[in-house]
């Protein structure tokens, strides 16, 4: 609801901020039709790389699996030859441990970052102290984090979700304090659940500086929004 006491100069100073939040995403939505035109010149389906990062990455496996399972099986219903022998023609699941290892690595920042998102305390890490998958974690948190603090409006404030990491635990960045190098496991008990924390609240502006503080010590800028929702466009890429 607008109100008639607000000054010109504020709405032209909201209308430009916003532009300039929109031209953002505009962007962002450029540089992500880039890379499905990338992976279609590569001769993998950009279609299948959306359906990959919007479904596949945030549904329960065995879902998936059902849903490819009932695909199949209507194929088959229509006189589509649909099977094993000719699914899997040419094709093995099988990546060498490099890729294995830089998929790990994402994975990992990925997870983070929807914990961050979604207020999961970062002493909640279930990487191995020290790891190089620790730290990609938390540096997805801490941009998890930015995005719930660029989202907020002004007053608004948000539970504290930084809990103190243990003692006994290395830190980002640091090389696990064992001589053998072994990382350490967080105390966190298989199968449970991450929790909310509830240790008080802060201001937009003391979250964002936070924020900021731990991207420097990370060095790593941030990371656009994701342009697309839950159906993926990639009209422009066909």
């Amino acid at each position: 609801m607008t109100t008639s006491n607000v000054s010109n100069e504020t709405w032209l100073n909201h209308i430009r901020e916003c532009a300039l939040t929109k031209r953002a995403v505009e962007e962002a939505s450029g540089r992500h039709r880039a890379k499905l035109k990338a992976a279609k010149a590569d001769g993998v389906d950009p279609k299948l790389v959306a359906w990959a990062v919007t479904q596949v990455k945030r549904r329960d496996a065995l879902d998936v699996a059902l849903e490819l399972r009932g695909m199949v099986r209507v194929a088959n219903l229509l006189g589509v030859s649909a099977m094993m022998d000719t699914i899997f023609d040419g094709w093995s699941p099988g990546i060498n441990s490099a890729a294995q290892h830089q998929q790990g690595l994402f994975d990992a920042e990925d997870s983070g970052y929807q914990a961050g998102k979604q207020g999961t305390s970062r002493s909640d890490n279930p990487e191995y102290a020290g790891s190089e998958a620790f730290v990609e974690w938390d540096k997805g948190w801490t941009l998890g984090q930015a995005a719930i603090a660029a989202s907020m409006g002004p007053g608004e404030t948000q539970a504290s979700a930084d809990r103190d990491v243990p003692e006994d635990a290395d830190g980002p960045g640091d090389a696990p304090s064992s001589a053998s190098g072994a990382a350490k496991k967080r105390g966190r008990p298989p199968g449970s659940k991450n929790k909310k924390s509830s240790n008080g609240g802060q201001t937009n502006a003391q979250l964002a500086a936070k924020v900021q503080a731990e991207r420097d010590v990370v060095a790593r800028g941030p990371t656009p929004a994701s342009p697309w929702g839950e159906d993926a466009d990639v009209g422009a890429v066909n």
